[in-house]
């Protein structure tokens, strides 16, 4: 019988070279790693050398195919839009903190938080000059975003990765910009043999720090996907709102709350 030979090979693709990482299987596989021309005829004989030496392999490259890497682009500029539309909303509460102007409500950026931006007055022209700016620089971003979620709403269905999408929206609390954010930084799930696997991939582990018989463990790595951390934060909300509706439903204060609404009180 013949000897079966397998190996996992990685590329990472850049502007000049791209690097390749091959491990053979088993404990005792030999991992190498070499860099090669990024040009299409560079790879493709590094390619045909690698299936020539080898069995099976098991590819894992940063890129995908064309619609895969368009949908991924369009979640970076999203992802990119958000990051404007944070710092522009931070310059107007900074310039608002440092004159002295407070906004007396907890929630900010709504329509009447813009209408109180509105009727600020500032004794220089200027600095009103510079609010106008600073506030119109946040509309557009906002809308910015917008059109990127459009975007990505269109063309999610001729993506190679709308069923997986599709599939993540099932879930509780994962909208369409969550599923699609997940979709395009992860790529194929079926490629995790366990979900321990995939969260070690994504950095939602937990950090230690051991020697001997001590074992120290911190806070969560965050190491690997900075966007896909950051997509969490939506999907974390709505799950926790309908958890707390859930448990609302049916407690005392709600059956008081119908009540009340009926015209009945609870007897003594």
């Amino acid at each position: 019988m013949a000897d079966y030979r397998e190996a996992f090979v990685g590329i990472g693709v850049a502007k000049l070279k791209n690097a390749i990482a091959i491990a053979e299987t088993g404990r005792e596989g030999e991992v190498r790693f070499f860099e090669v021309d990024a040009s299409a005829t560079g790879m493709r004989r590094v390619v045909e050398r690698i299936a020539s030496r080898f069995d099976g392999t098991r590819r894992r490259a940063d890129g995908g195919n064309e619609g895969h890497e368009a949908m991924r682009d369009l979640v970076h500029a999203r992802a990119a839009a958000v990051e404007a539309l944070r710092v522009h909303r931070q310059q107007v509460s900074a310039f608002m903190l440092k004159h002295g102007l407070i906004y007396p409500r907890k929630k900010g950026w709504t329509m009447r938080y813009l209408r109180w931006l509105q009727e600020q007055q500032f004794d220089h022209p200027a600095h009103q000059i510079a609010v106008q700016e600073m506030v119109e620089a946040v509309r557009i971003a906002r809308e910015r975003i917008e059109r990127l979620e459009r975007t990505i709403e269109e063309f999610v269905s001729a993506c190679s990765l709308e069923p997986l999408v599709r599939a993540l929206q099932t879930l509780q609390g994962i909208d369409l910009i969550v599923a699609v954010t997940f979709a395009t930084e992860v790529g194929d799930v079926s490629r995790f043999e366990t979900s321990r696997q995939l969260m070690g991939y994504l950095g939602l582990v937990p950090g230690e720090r051991s020697t001997g018989e001590t074992v120290r463990r911190g806070g969560i790595t965050k190491a690997r996907c900075v966007r896909h951390m950051r997509s969490r934060a939506p999907g974390r909300i709505g799950i926790r709102r309908r958890s707390e509706r859930q448990s609302y439903i049916g407690s005392s204060r709600h059956r008081q709350r119908r009540e009340r609404s009926h015209g009945r009180r609870r007897p003594a």
